[in-house]
């Protein structure tokens, strides 16, 4: 029992990383978010049912991750949202959000990998 309890935490351990890397990428390939999480949500929901990850917790990271790939160059929307509402140039946009990024990305680690952080409310 105790090495099935071992894989499944090695399993999340390589498979968290590889989802947060594809759900930042779809943040800014795809135009919104809605089509992002209409797109993913089936594909991974009953992935992360199956090894034991929250649907609440998994929603959560994922939304994080959508997020971050709004603010991510070289297509984040936000940015150019941003750049036209401000009058600045998308390089001096870009240069004024990677404090705000470099601090989501911890975020979301902390929110993946400490699942109290997204649960503490439901409980």
């Amino acid at each position: 029992m105790e090495v099935l309890i071992a894989f499944k935490d090695a399993f999340f351990g390589i498979l968290m990383p590889l989802i947060i890397l594809g759900e930042i990428y779809l943040g800014f390939a795809t135009p919104t978010e809605a089509a992002a999480v209409q797109i993913l949500t089936p594909l991974f929901l009953p992935i992360m049912i199956d090894i034991g990850i929250n649907p609440i917790h998994f929603g959560v990271i994922m939304i994080v991750n959508l997020a971050i790939g709004m603010l991510t160059p070289p297509f984040g929307l936000n940015l150019f949202v941003a750049s036209g509402i401000s009058k600045m140039s998308i390089s001096e946009v870009i240069k004024g959000t990677l404090p705000f990024i470099a601090f989501l990305l911890f975020t979301l680690m902390v929110i993946t990998f400490v699942p109290q952080m997204s649960l503490l409310l439901i409980k």
